[in-house]
């Protein structure tokens, strides 16, 4: 779930739960070329998770969303209750 913020430049994505939050941005960089930063970079309880910068331009941002889209990358609700799921249990 990708909380609105009120005191922060950045997004914390959700992984898909088979993927770690290294091995996602990896795929994301390689079929995007968009880096993003594994949670993981922050502390173990980053893991399950990206961190993407806002502080780009609106037109950046917005190739940002299209080469996402192009991938074929997008907000899956179901994978989500999937993930909220996975880190009540796991």
């Amino acid at each position: 779930d990708v909380e609105k913020t009120k005191a922060t430049m950045y997004l914390w994505v959700p992984t898909p739960v088979d993927m770690t939050s290294s091995d996602f941005a990896m795929s994301l960089l390689q079929q995007t070329g968009v880096v993003v930063t594994p949670g993981t970079a922050f502390g173990s309880g980053g893991e399950g998770y990206v961190r993407i910068s806002l502080i780009a331009d609106c037109d950046r941002l917005g190739e940002v969303l299209r080469r996402f889209k192009q991938a074929g990358i997008r907000h899956n609700t179901e994978a989500l209750a999937s993930r909220t799921e996975y880190n009540a249990v796991g």
